[in-house]
């Protein structure tokens, strides 16, 4: 594709209505030969309710932050749109910097943002439901959103937030924002086969560096015939983090990574996986954060990639909705 074919198709985007932009251009993209396709958060942010969303989020004003939702899904953005929108606004405030904290020398467990697993069961809730009462899932979740920013800090009593409030801490509302604990990245996009990077992201999971897990998931994530396998492999390395638990005390995995992973994966199958930045931010990050793969998992893990890599049909996940 030449510069004036882009600034073309570029034209035609402008000219197409706000329902379906990111599936229409991407098509055109396509026709035009193997384009990388992957937004990325300042892209999304161009929408004029992003900034609405990450200001109603961090002023902690739930109700707000639901109506935000709604209205999107009626002035032109469809379910998967709106989702993809305010994913990226919540994503770089629900991190942590681990999973386990020591306090006055007890090992204490920290939290999974659990914002993503209301999304995830929600966008799977909806056709169960009459046509009329569908979105109310989604707006029980996008309520959530903003008392469950900056986990770590809430467990401190540092942070106002909901899990702040279980503990029973009351926390003054700050003159501070929520900690971002981890920063978006740009793709890694290594040479090799597909093969070779999903084995390398794989390792750069289980060894704990987010930064680089991150990076090479949004790498291959650009590739859409290596989407299957990546989905495949998220899921499987959510499933390994074993579930250890320190004898007498608090601190455990709960399992939280294995419907993390899921959540991950199923929410890009719905949003597309080319406007789901806010959920690979939200969640892939944390999957190489806290892990408890032992030495004794890495000889399966080596199996396990060399017999799937004919497998990955995607056709258990559910479809993209608009």
């Amino acid at each position: 594709m030449n510069v004036c074919e882009f600034v073309t198709l570029g034209l035609l985007y402008q000219q197409v209505a706000d329902v379906g932009r990111w599936a229409i251009l991407h098509q055109l993209l396509r026709q035009s030969g193997p384009v990388a396709m992957l937004l990325n958060r300042d892209e999304i942010r161009e929408d004029k309710y992003f900034d609405k969303l990450t200001e109603a989020i961090l002023e902690r004003d739930q109700p707000r932050t639901s109506d935000l939702f709604f209205q999107m899904t009626r002035d032109g953005h469809s379910v998967g749109d709106a989702l993809s929108v305010v994913a990226a606004a919540e994503a770089p405030f629900v991190q942590v910097p681990s999973h386990i904290n020591v306090r006055d020398g007890q090992i204490t467990l920290i939290n999974n943002d659990h914002t993503i697993l209301g999304l995830r069961a929600s966008a799977y809730l909806m056709p169960y439901l009459p046509e009329k009462y569908r979105l109310l899932p989604l707006l029980q979740s996008v309520w959530y959103i903003p008392a469950g920013l900056d986990i770590w800090n809430q467990l401190l009593g540092k942070y106002p937030g909901r899990y702040a409030t279980v503990k029973g801490v009351v926390v003054p509302p700050p003159s501070y924002g929520p900690v971002v604990w981890q920063d978006d990245h740009q793709p890694i996009r290594e040479q090799g086969t597909v093969q070779e990077r999903l084995h390398a992201h794989m390792v750069a999971t289980v060894s704990g560096d987010p930064r680089r897990s991150y990076g090479l998931f949004l790498g291959l994530a650009e590739e859409e015939e290596a989407r299957p396998l990546l989905a495949d492999q998220l899921n499987f390395l959510g499933l390994i983090d074993l579930q250890d638990t320190v004898i007498g005390r608090k601190a455990r995995n709960t399992g939280h990574k294995a419907i993390r992973a899921r959540s991950i994966t199923d929410l890009a199958d719905f949003i597309g996986w080319e406007s789901s930045h806010g959920v690979y931010y939200m969640g892939v990050p944390d999957m190489a954060i806290g892990r408890s793969t032992t030495r004794s998992t890495m000889p399966s893990v080596s199996g396990w990639q060399a017999s799937s890599l004919t497998a990955g049909s995607p056709s258990s996940r559910p479809t993209r909705r608009r």
